[in-house]
């Protein structure tokens, strides 16, 4: 089996005396949507921003691609290969989604001497940036501002930015929030897509979406990894029955 593309081990994080992550082995492979589900406060959002790298462990380690990177800024990140749903989390209100996806392929194109020229103008690029509004349903609403945009459309957005940036390991932290039954089933429709290009974490309070999508799930209570597994494990053990998913046993 082929080595996972991003590693966490003994990752841990606190805030006073709150442990938000405490002692998280998690891996992604190429190939697979890996789902971390769990309560509200559970400590999920706090995992991502470990793994980013928007806040530092206390604690524990992360390898991208076979490299260290807990000391790493978000940036160094991105180069290597990881990308975030909510990467351009201030989206310009007065920009249109074209022009926010050209600016994600700058880095691919040259960077800083492209803005010597009318960016959003040059063919190639306002071209690839249409792919990539096409893939995530919003080719038909490219050229309209983000003040324009409803809560949904600016989730889809920047999961566009984040291809762009032509990730190996995409984290994607409640994708389908806001978002109607039809951009969610696009959005699902999409992520099964995506599974063949990259390895996916997936966090989402969507059950449905998370075991149809999920090749394994990993459920987080209390910061703690409480069991990891495909979805007919996860919906049978005992442990996350009584800890998140409200039965008892």
């Amino acid at each position: 089996m082929a080595e996972p593309l991003l590693v966490t081990s003994g990752l841990s994080r606190g805030f006073g005396a709150l442990k938000a992550c405490d002692d998280v082995n998690l891996d992604i492979r190429a190939g697979e949507i890996h789902a971390l589900i769990g309560p509200n406060g559970a400590g999920k959002s706090t995992f991502v921003k470990l793994v980013s790298g928007e806040i530092g462990p206390d604690t524990g380690s992360i390898h991208l691609l076979g490299k260290s990177v807990e000391t790493l800024p978000m940036t160094a990140r991105a180069g290597l290969g990881m990308a975030r749903s909510f990467q351009v989390s201030a989206l310009a209100p007065s920009m249109s989604g074209l022009e926010h996806v050209v600016l994600a392929l700058l880095p691919h194109e040259g960077g800083v001497f492209h803005f010597l020229r009318p960016v959003a103008r040059e063919r190639e690029l306002r071209d690839r940036a249409g792919e990539m509004l096409a893939r995530v349903g919003m080719l038909d609403r490219a050229e309209i501002p983000v003040a324009g945009l409803s809560h949904g459309e600016r989730r889809q957005l920047e999961i566009a930015i984040a291809l762009a940036l032509e990730p190996r390991v995409l984290l994607l932290d409640e994708p389908m929030a806001g978002m109607g039954p039809e951009g969610s089933a696009r959005l699902a429709a999409l992520l099964n897509e995506l599974r063949g290009d990259m390895g996916i974490l997936l966090i989402e309070h969507d059950m449905d979406t998370v075991f149809a999508l999920a090749d394994r799930i990993s459920v987080m209570v209390g910061g703690r990894i409480v069991a990891t597994g495909n979805a007919d494990e996860i919906r049978s053990d005992e442990t996350v029955k009584t800890a998140y998913l409200g039965e008892t046993p």
